[in-house]
């Protein structure tokens, strides 16, 4: 048996004569059904926080100073540190005092019964910077094309060793209707020749060279 007393701190307030000191620790699991399936499927989401409940009497000369600042931390509801031996195997390092119970004891002057029940404090995760917003002036959307009409480009290869596009003609016949008269380019640039606002359709390109 140890006879050493237990005293642990909250912040800078000392817990003397604690009577009672006990953790309560639990895992998070959440269960789905699944149709059709006998049973079911368990995930962990992981543990829950940590609960500390301490339970002890002050008195002595400082029990109302000390009771004042648990009220202080009770009531400014901001992480504090806690140091006990029951909690060494635990990752808490902050708790908040969720709840707080002090009873005077009666025929016994300078005698308060307290009782504490305290939560682990998990910070919140860092906020996410967000990216840019939209542009208060975007470019304005292009014009859509006209769905009746469009461009023809046809490339022209010569023959090998020949450069001169003199005489050479580029018939565009409409192949989707009958009647239409053909098409001739004879303008290109560097063997490319084009024809725009055709009316839209199937058409088939034939080169030739006029002598």
């Amino acid at each position: 048996m140890n006879p050493t007393p237990v005293r642990p701190m909250l912040g800078d307030i000392e817990l003397r004569l604690v009577q009672k000191l006990r953790t309560e620790e639990d895992r998070v699991w959440v269960e789905h059904a699944v149709p059709a399936l006998e049973g079911s499927l368990v995930q962990h989401l992981g543990r829950g926080p940590v609960r500390v409940r301490v339970e002890g009497v002050m008195a002595d000369t400082r029990s109302l100073e000390d009771l004042e600042g648990l009220r202080q931390l009770y009531q400014a509801a901001a992480p504090v540190v806690f140091a006990a031996d029951i909690m060494t195997a635990t990752e808490v390092k902050q708790v908040v005092i969720s709840d707080l119970v002090v009873r005077e004891l009666a025929g016994r002057p300078q005698r308060y019964h307290y009782a504490l029940t305290l939560v682990e404090f998990i910070p919140p995760p860092e906020p996410v910077t967000p990216g840019p917003g939209p542009d208060p002036n975007p470019p304005p959307n292009p014009v859509p094309p006209d769905g009746r009409t469009g461009a023809i480009e046809v490339t022209v290869i010569l023959p090998r060793g020949q450069t001169d596009f003199a005489g050479v003609v580029v018939r565009i016949e409409r192949t989707d209707v009958e009647g239409q008269p053909p098409v001739e380019l004879t303008e290109q640039v560097e063997g490319v020749y084009r024809r725009d606002q055709l009316t839209a359709g199937e058409y088939r390109a034939t080169a030739l060279r006029r002598v």
